[in-house]
């Protein structure tokens, strides 16, 4: 019985004060952490989206060369021609690039394609792909609203 009514052992207001201060910072800091990983997560995603598009339009335009778009058998005029050179849109749903624009699907408010940047709420942007004489150009651009 003695043991239960004697103070040895225990924690004084200063130690109990001072873990919830540690418990506090580093939930705070588990937080914060978790949100730049997001951050730079959809940062990535965007990148490999618009290095997906230039791909599957080197692919399909036989490297800019032809019309872009998947499925575009484009003998004499195609509809997906302009002065600008054949110009398709990257879905990124299906990994392939169509001629109306999609949905805008960028997960990050600032996307770089080489040097470029370009700024946008995250999904309303899309990537615009543009083939003229073996020149394959993408960007981004605001999608279908």
């Amino acid at each position: 019985m003695r043991k239960l009514l004697t103070k040895e052992g225990s924690a004084n207001l200063l130690e109990v004060i001072l873990i919830t201060a540690i418990i506090l910072m580093a939930a705070v800091y588990f937080f914060l952490g978790g949100n730049w990983m997001k951050l730079r997560m959809d940062h990535g995603n965007d990148s490999l989206a618009a290095n997906t598009a230039d791909s599957v339009a080197r692919v399909n335009s036989n490297n800019g060369l032809n019309c872009v778009v998947d499925g575009c058998g484009s003998s004499g005029h195609c509809p997906h021609w302009s002065s600008l050179g054949y110009i398709g849109y990257f879905d990124n749903i299906g990994n392939k690039i169509v001629g109306e624009k999609p949905k805008g699907y960028n997960e990050y408010s600032t996307m770089e394609i080489g040097r470029q940047q370009y700024h946008g709420e995250p999904g309303t942007m899309v990537i615009k792909v543009i083939a003229k004489e073996g020149e394959i150009v993408v960007s981004w651009e605001l999608g279908k609203q």
